[in-house]
């Protein structure tokens, strides 16, 4: 009866730490469906159309500081302007062919990272359900749950890193292609840090079943 409920509970936490991980994942492409759409929307723009013509992301801040709002525009509830600044937009703009000449190699790097972050996010549940099937046979302290534990911690704060690097590289780009006069480009932190944060505790927990798998080892030889 004990085994029973032991994996029972332990088939419960596995659906809820597959959820929480779809949840976190789902959440941020909820609040980037648009984005999602303008890509596709571009793709067959290039396929069918101009493919000089992208959509860009911007980030900037007034270049005159965070007092300065550079901007207006007329509310129509009592025909008088409001000044405003912004800090994100998304432009659609035609470049030159020379123009985007300067940026290839940043596309290519942006690009490269963008499928390595994809790749990760769909090898990071692989390791989550690796782990939890082998510990259905009640083993906590084998080397192949710390092996793949390692794994999960070391994929979670990679993908945080090379998720930051795509947009570093979309920051460079966007700086090399624009420049206005009250604003200036600056780089994007929608990664977020509860990658990294539980990517640490994921091998803290790797290292204590480390040193639990050693002291079992020396008990068993002891005996």
């Amino acid at each position: 009866m004990k085994t029973k409920s032991h994996k029972i509970r332990l088939t419960i936490l596995s659906v809820v730490a597959i959820v929480a991980y779809v949840c976190m994942v789902g959440s941020s492409f909820i609040s980037e469906i648009d984005d999602f759409y303008l890509g596709i929307d571009e793709g067959h723009s290039h396929a069918t159309n101009d493919k000089l013509i992208s959509v860009y992301f911007l980030n900037f801040q007034p270049k005159n500081g965070y007092l300065d709002f550079p901007d207006s525009m007329i509310n129509l509830r009592n025909n008088k302007y409001v000044k405003f600044r912004s800090h994100y937009v998304k432009a659609k703009v035609r470049f030159q062919e020379r123009e985007l000449n300067k940026v290839k190699s940043l596309k290519v790097a942006r690009d490269a990272f963008g499928i390595i972050s994809i790749v990760l996010l769909i090898y990071i549940p692989i390791l989550i359900i690796r782990f939890l099937l082998s510990l259905s046979d009640e083993i906590v302290f084998k080397k192949k749950n710390i092996r793949i534990l390692k794994q999960l911690g070391i994929s979670l704060i990679l993908y945080y890193i090379i998720y930051y690097a795509f947009y570093w590289y979309s920051f460079k780009i966007n700086q090399t292609l624009f420049d206005f006069a009250n604003y200036k480009i600056t780089q994007s932190f929608e990664t977020d840090f509860a990658w990294v944060l539980v990517g640490v505790f994921v091998l803290l927990f790797a290292e204590i079943l480390s040193k639990g798998s050693e002291i079992q080892e020396e008990q068993d030889l002891t005996i």
